[in-house]
Order: structure tokens, then sequence, then C-alpha cells
């Protein structure tokens, strides 16, 4: 769109230039004969496509278009920013702005203000020492009309520790869980329909950032390490799961003065528990349904995550980066990983065993191979033997060496990018003493 600009004498107009009249009339005017205005305004013509001489150009009317608009603000804040009140209802005059000084609080005498907060079934749900309080459906400002806001009575229906310590919702419902109990409450917009579904005694937890419900799962953390809980098999009852039990050890050496958090990461299929830089991942494989602990290692710690689109970003300092399992490198630079068997006896605990030579199945990558054979001494291990990404094509990896258990290691730079490992078979000589 051409710029308008208001008629003016002696002014050069170039050709296809618009203008408008000094006093608007519902027309603009185009030039189609270029040159110099006139001394005084023209009589402009009122009909679109009649033309009218104005000095040296001639100019044809068109019909207007285009409304300009200016924008006026109704409030605008003074030069400096002003002395603020301190007290709830006090106000200030800031400009044109008068501002009133509220409480970021809820009012509610009855809502909890406790860090331990979840949203579900349209109302807010918190802890308060032994009880679990609610507020009004779709108004959690309200915490104290009656038939509508409320309270779960866990400490009543508990059988070790009364005091909750962590929500979650696992399935539809409310979990609530102390440093020793375990409690599901079936939840609704509406209190008469709120009931005590099951509990388990003897499991709990402190630490209430690092739940995710996932996949038919719940997966919170304990003082012993990572437990999940889902229904059992053909009943309706809640069963507890170890499945973090391959790395208690490790758990329990980040636990003092930790606060973790804990997520479910869809799009990998993954629980991560976060301890700053470092987080433990727990894989669900979708082939086989076997489960597999990864530690991720962060050149800083993490704060925050938060997920959209299918996609986990994850936020350290003033930075937010995404995770994204497609790209084999982090901004450039090579991951590397390392990848280790527990130590495996391969028949009779004690008797010495002789490994002949590996196969790996995979692809990219340019992975490493080395066995270790002692495993009182975690640093004996065979020299690394690098090997192709797949190595079922012709003769195994011949790799000789003997020990009463051995644990096969897999190891990759990153400097090549992605990887992918499917599996590793070790082929073993018969030992077996025959008479």
């Amino acid at each position: 769109m051409a710029t308008v600009s208001s008629w003016t004498a002696g002014t050069t107009a170039a050709l296809d230039q618009v203008i408008a009249p000094v006093s608007p009339n519902g027309f603009v005017y185009r030039a189609t004969i270029a040159g110099t205005t006139g001394t005084a305004e023209p009589a402009w013509p009122l009909t679109a496509g009649l033309t009218v001489v104005d000095g040296t150009v001639t100019w044809i009317a068109v019909t207007a278009t285009a409304i300009t608009w200016t924008a006026v603000p109704l409030y605008k804040s003074a030069g400096t920013e002003p002395v603020w009140p301190t007290t709830v209802g006090g106000t200030v005059v800031d400009g044109t702005i008068t501002w009133r000084c509220v409480a970021p609080n809820i009012a509610d005498a009855k809502c909890p203000n406790t860090k331990q907060v979840i949203i579900a079934a349209s109302k807010v749900f918190a802890i308060k020492n032994d009880v679990v309080r609610y507020s009004a459906t779709n108004n959690p400002l309200d915490w104290s009309t009656a038939n509508d806001a409320g309270f779960l009575p866990t400490g009543l229906q508990s059988q070790v520790d009364p005091l909750a310590k962590a929500l979650g919702l696992y399935r539809g419902n409310l979990v609530a869980l102390s440093a020793g109990e375990f409690q599901a409450w079936q939840i609704d917009p509406d209190p008469s329909r709120m009931a005590l579904i099951d509990n388990i005694p003897s499991i709990g937890t402190v630490y209430s950032r690092a739940m995710a419900s996932a996949a038919g799962e719940l997966y919170f953390l304990t003082q012993q390490g990572v437990r999940s809980v889902s229904i059992a098999a053909g009943s309706t009852n809640l069963q507890a799961g170890d499945v973090g039990t391959p790395i208690d050890s490790l758990i329990q050496a980040e636990l003092p003065g930790a606060d973790p958090l804990g997520l479910y990461y869809p799009g990998a299929g993954q629980y991560w528990l976060v301890f700053g830089a470092k987080v433990y991942v727990y894989t669900q494989s979708r082939i086989g349904g076997i489960g597999a602990w990864s530690l991720y290692e962060f050149p800083s710690a993490i704060e925050y995550t938060t997920q959209r689109d299918g996609k986990l970003y994850v936020r350290s300092g003033d930075g937010i980066y995404l995770i994204d399992e497609t790209t084999g490198q982090d901004d450039g630079e090579a991951v590397p990983a390392e990848i280790q068997w527990p130590w495996l006896d391969m028949g009779q605990p004690g008797l010495q065993k002789m490994l002949i030579g590996v196969d790996v199945v995979g692809s990219d990558g340019a992975p490493s191979v080395s066995i270790g054979y002692d495993e009182t001494n975690l640093t004996a291990f065979t020299a690394p033997f690098a090997v192709d990404p797949d190595t079922q094509p012709g003769q195994i990896i011949p790799i000789p060496v003997s020990g009463p258990s051995l644990s096969l290691k897999i190891e990759y730079t990153g400097a090549s990018g992605r990887w992918e490992l499917q599996a590793a078979t070790l082929y073993l000589q018969d030992m077996r003493m025959t008479a």
C-alpha cells in the first residue's frame, strides 16, 4: 500500500504518488502525470475515476480504503517508580494509574498454604498435617463452603504414620504418602463420592517432588531408593515394586540434604530422577518390557523441567534447553556413553569361566569393547578393543579372558554422533570337569 500524505502547495509529486485532501472527503488521489503541485488546493472531484489538474500534476480520484488509527493511552505510569504501600488495601497514585496493595496469598483461613499441592477433579488438594484439604469445585480461593470444600481424613485411615508428606495422581485417583504409608483415594467434584480405595503400610516417602505417574505405574522415592506402585495382576489391589533396587546404593549416596525432582517423559518412555547435574533415568524397553537404569551427567544443574508438544525442556540458571533424542551431540560437543553389564556368574558361582569372544548388535557410533574379570577390583578390565557397530556378520570378536564372573563394557566416544545398541552375546568355553 502506498504511503498517503496530505496535499501541500509547490511540492514535487512522483508518478503513482497518493495524497489526501487537507480536509478529508472520503477519497484519496493518485498522480497519473508527475509534476509540481499548484499554489492553491484544487477542487477535488468526488467521483472515483475523475481527474483534476493541479499545477503540472494530474490526479485521479480513488476511493479511500485505509483507516488511520491513533492510540491514546487510557492509563499511563509516571516517569519514576512510586513508593509502594506495604499494607493490604493501601493505594498509591502513579501518573494516571492508582495501584492498590493486595495480599498474594489466599485469604481463606482453611487454605493450608503448604507446598504439597496438586490439582485434580476440578479442585486443589493440599496437605495440612494429618489431613488433605481440598478447595471448592472450580474455585481455588474457597476452602470453606460446606458440601463443596473439605478434607480427606488421611490420618484417621492411617495404620503407621498419620502425617502426609507427598501427593500424586495414579489412574485418576489421589495418592497420599506419609513417611511410612501409601494411601489411594477416589476423588470427585462431589465430596460425597470421595472414598479410600486402598492403603499399603511400610512404603512411603518424604520426597514430594520426586513422584511421577507413568504408563500404569507410580514412581516415588523412599530413603532406600526408587520404588513403584501398580495394580496387581488379576485384582484391583495395589502392590509395591522394587524397580529401583539395582541402583539403591547410588541413590542412597545422593540423598543426604537433597530434594530431587522426578518426572515422566512419555516421548522416551522414561522416568527421570534429577539430582542437580546428575539424572538417574529408568527406561522401559518397548521390546520385551525390560527396564534398565542409566545415568545422565549434564554440564550444569537442572532446576526445573516442563513438557510441551511431546518435547522435554529443562532449565539451568537462565538457560532453557530442549532434550532431543534425534541429536547425537550437545551443541556440537561429543557426548560419550558407557554401558556396563553387572558381574555375571554365567554358571556355578565361584568356578572359573573362559570367555572366547563377543558379538554386539547395533547401529552407528564407534564402539569399543572390554571385559572385566575381577569383581573385587573394579578397574580390572581388558584393554578397550574397537569394533564395528554390528559384529554379527563374519567371525566373533576374539577376547580370551577368564574369571569366576565377567562384566561386559561397551563405550562410545560420541564423536560420531548418534548410536544404538540392541544386543550383545558372550561366547564361553565349556570347562565342566568330567571323570
